[in-house]
């Protein structure tokens, strides 16, 4: 990851195209998670249908279920069909990226008395909308633009790059491992400093209840250390 990293860190500096770049993750990704006798068919593969999973069954993020249901509690829009109560939460974009696709968090009573069931889902990146990676390019390239940009700068393109590959999830698998050795390579090419995200903190599934603006505000403490400019 590490070689992976200072490769694409110097595609950045040299100004490569934001698809070649991802291209090259994607491609990273899968061949990291494939054997010599297998490749894998979901690491880094570009989904084409509704995708749902629920942290309970994912190896990550069971201890962010209790502030989902905590937020579907008080901030989520309650909906009773025959499958039962359940009380659905989506994060907003900003006026920026208005039209960005967002996941939803869904909070599943079977019964008056059961454990609510949470599942996370991810809209298709269907054809006749603008899929969310097309606008974390969009986002690369005003980064790009700016000559020398100050760490805020930076942190906030990460910020939103990150977030809006994480509320489409466009991956079968690897969504967060891409997004973050993007947003890494974007750092460490503009000589910022990064540390260890503090214990806890997943990225994604910071993303996934968050504001688009509330989750720039937040991102820069996500560290260890809050990410800064290396002299030199």
């Amino acid at each position: 990851m590490i070689k992976l990293l200072q490769s694409v860190s110097d595609d950045v500096s040299s100004g490569l195209d934001f698809t070649i770049i991802l291209e090259k993750i994607e491609n990273a990704i899968n061949s990291i998670n494939s054997t010599p006798n297998f490749k894998s068919f979901t690491y880094g593969i570009r989904r084409t249908s509704c995708h749902v999973f629920t942290p309970k069954e994912s190896s990550r993020g069971d201890e962010y279920v209790e502030r989902y249901l905590n937020k579907c509690k008080t901030c989520g829009q309650t909906i009773i069909n025959e499958r039962g109560k359940q009380t659905e939460f989506t994060p907003n974009s900003n006026k920026e990226y208005k039209e960005a696709n967002t996941s939803k968090i869904t909070a599943v009573c079977i019964s008056e008395n059961s454990k609510p069931l949470l599942k996370i889902s991810e809209d298709m990146p269907c054809y006749y909308k603008i899929s969310n990676l097309s606008l974390a390019e969009k986002e690369y390239n005003k980064l790009r633009q700016i000559k020398n940009p100050s760490v805020d700068e930076v942190l906030r393109s990460c910020a939103i790059i990150q977030w809006l590959i994480t509320q489409e999830t466009p991956y079968k698998r690897g969504t967060d491992s891409i997004a973050n050795i993007l947003a890494k390579s974007i750092m460490h090419a503009n000589g910022i400093f990064i540390s260890p995200l503090k214990d806890g903190i997943s990225l994604d599934f910071e993303a996934f209840d968050t504001d688009l603006d509330d989750y720039i505000e937040k991102y820069p403490n996500f560290f260890k250390v809050k990410p800064y400019k290396i002299k030199g």
